[in-house]
């Protein structure tokens, strides 16, 4: 019988049924006037858009009906899951307006393949009326009333898959999965990838306490863009987010999905069910459906947009999906600024620095004000790399082969904020091409691994006629392999960028999803990069692209501060060669073939490969010398070795940590990690440095006892090597730095539970120079528990990103009867997300380390074994969880004490990530001007200035402030960004100024914006006098600009730094040698006002070093004027530039910002030829200087 309304406390519908009849009456009714309501409505009046109310006899016209074992399917035979049954169509009942799926115990055969069954059961899609197409949906309730089946090995399920498959990359959705006989919990989950291809899941539990196969229950989800929300019978217990899952990762806002109905039977394989046989006297069982509906509503609506963005980036846009007669209203984080779109359902951002959220209030007719919000982050910002192409005056990049057609040079569809370029490039692609792609060339990828790990990124400004949210891959590839050979052959990882424009200019940033795997290519042997437009379409969209550009992490030179010797043949021998498995020749403590140079050694080894075998090995064992691979695998440690060889340059050579035991085992056992260099000279020393490449991960990090070194691997030839000076070398250094707990006075870990007996301040066993302390804690291990947890909860370490990069460590004294090699494991966690059942969500961090001596106290350091939840953040860690020999039986005790981080000390040239400096940088000075009342402050982080002043003002007789500057002499000009000014007044102001002395009263001219409204030019003519000004509108985030030219000062205001508006130009007579900066005022004197200058540009005859853009987008927002030209590019002994109009100096700096060449220009010059025969090789800025502002050039000196 139906329910007598949807379901209990239905929020869809306020009528209740007395009858089976009503009520299907009304769901008829709801069906016809639903689908009609006005879109205004959807926010207040859920519709219903799809249902089956199973009221015919034998009616399954929705549902595709699906037969066979799996076996012909991608999964295979027993779809993936070792299941039992067999499907039929016969086991799928319509009857009694009710839908029974019977499973049944019975021996049948599948005519298809001849196999025998034992279990038949049904499985139902979703497909459309008259269609064998699937019937798909893309967010909304997806609801049904269920019986449960029971049976001992029964697998019920309610759940949905992306038509076209891709699992689990494209995601599954697991509304509602029971299993065995009486249930009385369900799993609702959600199945994705991360990285791409690895399989991953999330989910809860829900706990009746009945029998849910008694009677009908109402499962559901509401699925919206980025949150899923489970019920039963309208009690929500759990919910999903991109802020939950592995990685952010999120497939959910994208993938259409088709419903299913089933019943599975679990086998002694199948993991849900436990690996059980099922038990046959519990069949035949059924589970019945009452009805299946979907619904449009308020889940359907989203904030769209990126979710994190770098510090000052600029022209992003965010919308809602547009609802008619909606009134929007929008906000976005402290720093941020609207500039287009407020009062519709799209708006474009420039971001300042502040992460937060994007808001926007819906309000429709007769309905409540709706909020929807999207959370966003800030990243860590890059800094400009190379430019390849501009289709102007760099011209590096070459094209193809290619499917569809290029254009080069062309026309800009739509010149504005994102791509002010007179030329792009377009490409057309081939409609009749799935996996269309075009191949740039010259790329200069010299390492993928730079790629993989995030250190660099490929930019490209793309416009496109293709929809918003289309995919764009790139894929990095050796075409020596991959043009001869089938996928994925030569193919060595892919990027992904989506759309989020439609024939409007934005800025794709490509990100890693996968290393692809049997690709044959090493890390040093890229040679292209292919772009897939849409792959896997057929589309002839245009896709217009300029800019093609690399970013990269700041100071990526790897610089070696310390050196652990292996072995160096001289008396240093930590490592021993192990003949058994070596394939050539090895003799040790041979003469030197040429002493000098790189290595005045004067014994070193001999290594003759053997011409008959593809991969010839030399084995060392490692004798403990390697505790870990993890700082291998994140490259704060490199191996490195000196070898003079006959091979020619550009041999490989690579070496694999590994554990020996495992490694007999077939591949992938026992190998860890691959590292791999390339030769660069013959019959001559050099050291070679080996660059972390993949990781099998046939063995623990923890596990390493074997070095393997392949030379020239897959090649069969005999050739000579002479090795030496086997290294670590270390890039960091570690010495104590913070003591959490130490059973004596420190005290920052708070004991919450454990598995085993925990004893805190108990007497040290066995002091010694390791351990002198009274006190330690003792803990015994539960013999019965395989993951043993001591859990504390701490709020003390919220830099837990510091740990991941290896910039701190984890370590603790430890006295244990456990053996020599037992792992101990030290985790991060948040409490707000992790629970016992949801691993990995919320654990933020796992470190592990190794017991290296038995009863005596010795220090274990913790290294980073994983990152099981990447979007939970450093803020969320409150938990720290130890595992004492995880997923063992043993009862070992172990004293602890002296738990602590260490401080890694590194050289300043390093990618280590360090916290940011809060001092300005040279020759950047502060100070306080006037007699103020309160002491001002100034910072600099992320190129962000924060400056904190109080004051009287900076107006009229009154020169009170706090000012940020450095020496300028002659003419010259600043730039930045106010982003925000506290409100202390709203006269308070924030300024860029040039000014003759450091003292009040001093003659000066600022442009200044005011705290409420107001831009102005303001100048002090003569010294002790007052200000004059010319008044204009504004108020902040505003870009100003004061720009010195002899005695004339031009002030100018602009709303996005790229098209300014002149305020006025005013004389006043100051010397050549003056002070340019930032000041600010909080016109309430005694109370400080906090301001915040970005984005940062000064230019002239400057002393010291200036402070340059932190991205590339700065760098080319003025690029490319036609008139404007710098050539050749790259540059070897000359660089020609031409401008247009009058210039007043060309300066040049270097990609750290140093100012390197500064020439002044006549008024009637317009080209100039710079020599660079001296400079070293590397990334030049050249700037252009004039009264209409400056045009950036990046170029290359060879």
């Amino acid at each position: 019988m139906k329910n007598s309304s949807f379901h209990s406390a239905n929020p869809y519908t306020q009528i209740s049924f007395g009858s089976r009849l009503t009520n299907l009456l009304a769901v008829a009714l709801l069906s016809l006037l639903l689908p009609n309501l006005a879109s205004a409505q959807i926010l207040c009046q859920p519709q219903l858009v799809w249902h089956d109310e199973f009221n015919t006899p034998g009616n399954l016209t929705q549902w595709k009906v699906y037969e066979g074992d799996g076996c012909n399917e991608g999964s295979g035979c027993g779809f993936g899951n070792s299941e039992l049954q067999l499907y039929r169509a016969l086991n799928a009942v319509v009857a009694d307006t009710t839908l029974s799926l019977n499973t049944k115990y019975e021996t049948v055969v599948n005519p298809v393949n001849n196999k025998t069954y034992k279990y038949t059961s049904a499985k139902l899609m979703t497909k459309l009326t008259g269609s064998d197409s699937l019937q798909t949906f893309l967010f909304g309730r997806i609801e049904a009333r269920i019986k449960l089946s029971s049976a001992g090995g029964a697998w019920p399920g309610f759940w949905m898959l992306p038509d076209g498959g891709g699992w689990p990359n494209t995601g599954e959705i697991d509304i509602m999965e029971a299993k065995h006989k009486n249930p009385t919990d369900v799993n609702g989950t959600i199945h994705y990838a991360y990285p791409a291809g690895v399989h991953q899941q999330s989910g809860s539990k829900f706990l009746s306490g009945i029998d849910l196969s008694a009677d009908y229950h109402v499962y559901a989800v509401e699925w919206s863009p980025y949150k899923i929300d489970w019920y039963v019978d309208n009690n929500l217990y759990v919910s999903q987010t991109p802020e939950t899952t592995v990685g952010g990762a999120w497939p959910f806002d994208a993938s259409k999905m088709y419903i299913i109905l089933n019943v599975a039977v679990g086998g002694p394989n199948t993991p849900y069910t436990g690996k059980i046989a099922p038990t046959p006297a519990d069949y035949p069982t059924s589970m019945k459906v009452d009805y299946v509906r979907v619904y449009k509503g308020i889940y359907n609506y989203a904030v769209y947009g990126k979710n994190a963005v770098y510090p000052n980036e600029t022209y992003q846009d965010y919308r809602i999906d547009s609802i008619t007669g909606a009134t929007y209203n929008w906000t976005v984080p402290s720093g941020a600024s609207i500039i287009a779109g407020q009062g519709t359902n799209v708006i474009t951002v420039n971001w300042g620095s502040t992460e937060g959220n994007v808001t926007v209030n819906v309000t429709t007719p007769g309905c409540s004000q709706k909020t929807f919000s999207r959370k966003v982050i800030m990243k860590k910002p890059l800094v400009a790399d190379k430019l390849f192409d501009d289709f102007e005056t760099t011209r590096i990049a070459t094209y193809g082969p290619l499917t569809g057609t290029l254009q080069q040079a062309v026309a800009n569809p739509l010149p504005g904020r994102v791509n002010t370029s007179t030329l792009v490039g377009k490409y057309t692609r081939n409609a009749a091409s799935q996996y269309d792609n075009i191949y740039f060339g010259n790329m200069s990828v010299t390492n993928a691994m730079d790629y993989v790990q995030g250190k660099k990124k490929l930019l490209i400004d793309v416009y496109t006629t293709a929809p918003i949210g289309s995919e764009v891959d790139i894929q990095l590839e050796n075409t020596s392999l991959s043009s001869v050979n089938a996928f994925p052959s030569g193919r060595h990882s892919k990027y992904v960028a989506y759309t989020t424009r439609q024939n409007s200019w934005e800025t794709l940033e490509f990100n890693y999803t996968q290393t692809i795997a049997n690709s044959g290519v090493d890390i040093f042997s890229i040679d292209k990069i292919c772009l897939l437009p849409e792959p896997g379409k057929y589309t002839g969209n245009v896709y217009y692209f300029d800019n093609v550009r690399t970013i990269q992490q700041p100071s990526a030179k790897w610089t070696v501060i310390a050196s652990d010797t292996l072995e160096n043949y001289d008396g240093v021998s930590k490592v021993a060669f192990d003949p058994t498995f070596t394939s050539g020749a090895y003799t040790a403590q041979v003469t030197n073939p040429a002493i000098g140079g790189n290595n005045t050694s004067a014994k070193v080894a001999r290594y003759i490969r053997k011409d008959t075998t593809a991969y010839d090995v030399l084995f060392f064992n490692t004798n403990n010398t390697i505790v870990s691979a993890s700082p291998f695998k994140n490259q704060v440690y490199q191996l490195q070795m000196d070898i003079y060889t006959s091979a020619p340059a550009g041999t490989p050579v690579s070496v694999n940590l590994q554990n020996n035991a495992l490694a007999q085992l077939a591949y992938p056992s026992g190998r860890n990690s691959v590292y791999q260099s390339v030769t660069t000279k013959q019959n001559q020393w050099e050291t070679l440095t080996f660059f972390y490449s993949s990781a099998p991960n046939g063995a623990s990090n923890l596990a390493i006892d074997q070095l393997v070194i392949l030379f020239s691997p897959n090649k069969p030839v005999a050739q000579t090597y002479y090795i030496d000076n086997i290294r670590i070398g270390k890039k960091v250094t570690y010495a104590s730095s913070a003591t959490y707990e130490n059973y004596d006075s420190t005290h920052l870990f708070t004991y919450m539970q454990s598995d085993g007996a925990y004893v805190p301040n108990i007497t040290n066993p066995a002091p010694n120079t390791v351990n002198s302390s009274a006190k330690a804690a003792k803990y015994t291990r539960n013999t019965a528990v395989p993951y043993d947890v001591l859990l504390f909860s701490s709020t003390s370490i919220k830099d837990g990103e510091q740990f991941k990069q290896s910039a701190r460590m984890f370590a603790m004294d430890v006295y244990t009867s456990a053996p020599v090699g037992t792992i101990l494991s030290w985790q991060l966690e948040s409490s707000a997300k992790s629970t016992p059942s949801n691993y990995p969500t919320g654990r933020h961090s796992n470190f592990q380390g190794k017991v290296t001596q038995t009863n005596a106290w010795h220090t274990v350091y913790f290294y980073l074994e994983s990152i099981p939840d990447p979007s939970t953040y450093d803020n969320e860690v409150d938990r720290i969880d130890f595992l004492f020999a995880a997923n063992t039986a043993n009862g070992d005790v172990y004293y602890i004490d002296n738990l602590r981080a260490l401080n890694g000390s590194t050289s300043a040239d390093t990618t280590v990530t360090t916290p940011p400096t809060t001092d300005l940088p040279s020759p950047w000075q502060h100070q306080d001007i006037g007699a103020v009342a309160a002491e001002g402050s100034a910072t600099y982080s992320n190129n962000v200035f924060t400056v904190k002043a109080s004051g009287a003002d900076i107006w009229n007789a009154a020169d009170e402030f706090h000012f940020v500057y450095r020496t300028l002499t002659g003419d010259g000009q600043i730039i930045a960004k106010v982003d925000t000014l506290g409100n202390t007044n709203a006269s308070a102001k924030a300024c860029v100024m040039i000014r003759e002395t450091l003292d009040a009263g001093a003659k000066e001219v600022n442009t200044l914006v005011k705290a409420v409204s107001g831009t102005a030019i303001s100048y002090r003519s003569a010294t002790g006098g007052t200000t004059t000004s010319v008044n204009t509108s504004g108020a902040p985030p505003k870009w100003l600009k004061l720009v010195r030219t002899g005695d004339a000062f031009s002030s100018y205001r602009s709303d996005d730094g790229a098209s300014w508006t002149l305020i006025s130009t005013k004389t006043v007579a100051m010397t050549s040698q003056v002070y340019i900066g930032m000041g600010v005022t909080s016109h309430n004197d005694g109370v400080l006002t906090t301001a915040r200058f970005s984005n940062v540009s000064v230019s002239g005859n400057l002393s010291g070093t200036a402070v340059l853009p932190a991205t590339i987008s700065s760098f080319i927002a003025n690029d490319n004027a036609a008139a404007f030209k710098a050539y050749p590019n790259p540059a070897k002994d000359v660089l020609s530039v031409q401008w247009p109009e009058a210039a007043g100096s060309l300066v040049i700096y270097d990609i750290n910002g140093r100012e390197v060449y500064n020439q002044k220009t006549r008024p009637d010059q317009h080209s100039a030829v710079i020599n660079l025969a001296g400079w070293q090789s590397g990334l030049y800025i050249l700037s252009i200087r004039s009264s209409d502002g400056v045009r950036n050039f990046k170029f290359m000196k060879q």
